[in-house]
């Protein structure tokens, strides 16, 4: 696959396009659920976030996912969301092009 080939898309916390497979995507599926999918195959409306717990709490605390998904996030979700965001690391590292 040639550099030019990978599939990117925008952070909703700072809209710079980064390869896809390097965020998590958010999915509203069709039924109005918020779940994060690992697998970035799930049908419904997506936005994507780095792998950041950082980058997480903003776009929590700060409405960025709501808007992106076009949907008020309950307080389940929000706990479920943030629970998943304690476990990423709080910084990444970044990575050479020679690492990859």
């Amino acid at each position: 696959m040639h550099q030019n080939d990978v599939s990117t898309s925008h952070n909703v916390l700072v809209w710079l396009a980064e390869p896809k497979r390097q965020m998590v995507r958010i999915v509203r599926t069709p039924e109005g659920n918020v779940v994060v999918d690992e697998t970035g195959k799930r049908n419904g409306r997506g936005a994507y976030l780095c792998r950041q717990k950082i980058c997480w709490d903003a776009a929590l605390t700060q409405g960025h996912l709501e808007r992106a998904l076009r949907v008020a996030l309950s307080d389940e979700t929000l706990n479920q969301l943030q629970a998943y965001a304690d476990t990423l690391p709080q910084q990444l590292t970044s990575i050479s092009n020679d690492e990859t």
